[in-house]
């Protein structure tokens, strides 16, 4: 598993190589969340104090803002499902639910014993 605000530009290529090379297969899970409501979050994780500082996310808000204003990042174009989990409302979601939905999918793709 790898999670990570993957940018199909610079990780398909990647992707497709480690997919092929080991016979992995993917699941794609698309965080999406209306624009504002994602740049809002950005903007109160980086006045935070949970998140290394490392990061300089307050120095990155100018860089990031178009992309985050866009409420999500396109899936990779790789080979497998993509579900899309839409997070505007925390309260709506179910981490539960996604995960059944998760497991449906390894079981009803599993290779032959």
């Amino acid at each position: 598993m790898t999670e990570s605000n993957f940018r199909p530009e610079y990780a398909n290529a990647d992707f497709a190589t480690l997919l092929t090379d080991t016979g992995a297969r993917a699941i794609q899970v698309q965080c999406t969340t209306q624009g504002e409501v994602l740049l809002q979050r950005f903007v109160q994780r980086a006045a935070g104090t949970k998140r290394h500082p490392g990061h300089r996310d307050e120095g990155n808000l100018q860089e990031f803002r178009a992309e985050l204003l866009a409420g999500r990042y396109e899936p990779l174009d790789v080979p497998g499902p993509v579900l899309i989990w839409d997070t505007t409302d925390f309260d709506a979601v179910s981490a539960d639910d996604l995960g059944e939905q998760i497991a449906a999918l390894i079981t009803s793709h599993a290779p032959p014993s």
